[in-house]
């Protein structure tokens, strides 16, 4: 993944704090959202690594997550480039294409980082950008989401 792909987030999770109808009528559960991902992508890559899920330090990494306030949720995402690196910067391809049985039948850690932990973030982002668009943030299009950059402006004549 892209550092750009998390600084986006970061930038949406803001827009949600200082713009959103969506924060202001349903708090709760859009800093639960938020929360979730704090420790969603991080905690699947270190299940896929490990081969096996460990409850024990999911439920701490969400009790965590849960006791955080909206600032600490924001840094904790912002974490999320670094974390990646450092969990994945020295995977090979060998350890890509190893077979894990996490939730179902064996699988790559390749295959399942890109279904859990890509395809995840991706389906959370959508989320967000698509609150965001009906809290009436119409200046918001698929560039933002999909790019990470505002739409280029109109060609003048």
């Amino acid at each position: 993944m892209e550092q750009k792909d998390y600084r986006l987030a970061a930038i949406m999770y803001t827009d949600i704090a200082g713009f959103s109808r969506m924060m202001e009528s349903d708090e709760a559960g859009t800093l639960e959202l938020l929360r979730y991902l704090t420790l969603m992508g991080p905690g699947l890559v270190k299940a896929i690594k490990a081969g096996k899920f460990d409850v024990e330090a999911w439920q701490a990494d969400s009790a965590k997550a849960n006791a955080a306030d909206f600032d600490q949720v924001l840094a904790s995402l912002e974490s999320h480039s670094a974390q990646y690196a450092a969990l994945l910067g020295e995977y090979t391809e060998a350890d890509f294409q190893g077979q894990v049985s996490l939730f179902g039948p064996p699988a790559t850690r390749g295959r399942l980082i890109a279904e859990l932990v890509l395809g995840g973030c991706a389906a959370y982002r959508t989320q967000l950008f698509l609150y965001l668009k009906a809290c009436g943030r119409e200046e918001l299009s698929t560039y933002d989401l999909w790019q990470g950059i505002d739409a280029p402006p109109p060609a003048t004549v």
